[in-house]
């Protein structure tokens, strides 16, 4: 959890597991594998029981690499 929490998990590649220790995706994550590839961190907003307020406590945790917004590869959001 503390590894998830200081260097953050890339939405493409990291397991169920790791998904899961994401704070506000613990239950969501099978629906983010499927929705893979990410494209943008935004398009997390777009699951189904992942709303606004959840967006806001994960996305710092979320990295897209290579993605259409460069920003979506760091901690900011």
């Amino acid at each position: 959890v503390s590894a998830v929490a200081t260097v953050g998990v890339d939405l493409n590649a990291c397991s169920l597991e790791i998904l899961e220790k994401i704070p506000g995706l613990a239950k969501l994550g099978p629906k983010l594998i499927k929705a893979r590839p990410w494209k943008q961190r935004a398009d997390l907003l777009k699951i189904p029981g992942l709303g606004p307020d959840t967006f806001q406590n994960c996305a710092a945790f979320c990295r897209i690499h290579e993605g259409m917004e460069p920003l979506d590869a760091t901690i900011v959001h």
